[in-house]
């Protein structure tokens, strides 16, 4: 599922943090993005759009963190104020030429995406790298 990561944590008691995610994000508005640019990460072959930086993401970013902050537990999180490169993955683990043929292919999009991000979700991701989400809350 298309997604934008807000934060990452080692380990969290699981209830509490849904418990207030629940009382957090219970009436929040959602958060409309436009996708403008492609990227990728150095030496991850990963390909991704990110979203045009706007005051309501970098709203929706700062106040997860600053109201979640008892839970952080990664100092060194990329995921961090001032660290956060917001981006939606569309391929990870590509090898060398199909990341060249992916990004060409996204080179030559002629429409800019839009979007909305209209759910905030808690997923775990297990030593297989499955990510089963856990709780969502939808944003109005």
């Amino acid at each position: 599922m298309p997604h934008i990561t807000l934060a990452n944590y080692k380990d969290i008691p699981v209830m509490s943090f849904i418990h207030k995610m629940g009382t957090f994000y219970k009436g929040k508005e959602k958060v409309r993005v436009d996708f403008q640019t492609i990227g990728s990460f150095i030496n991850t072959k990963t390909l991704f759009y990110s979203p045009t930086i706007t005051e309501e993401l970098l709203d929706l970013h700062s106040d997860h963190h600053r109201n979640f902050a008892s839970f952080i537990d990664d100092e060194e999180s990329v995921y961090l104020p001032g660290k956060w490169v917001p981006h939606c993955t569309l391929a990870n683990r590509l090898s060398e030429e199909k990341l060249k043929d992916a990004y060409n292919y996204c080179l030559k999009m002629d429409e800019k995406l839009k979007g909305e991000i209209n759910r905030i979700g808690l997923i775990r991701i297990d030593s297989k790298k499955h990510a089963p989400l856990i709780y969502s809350e939808s944003l109005i």
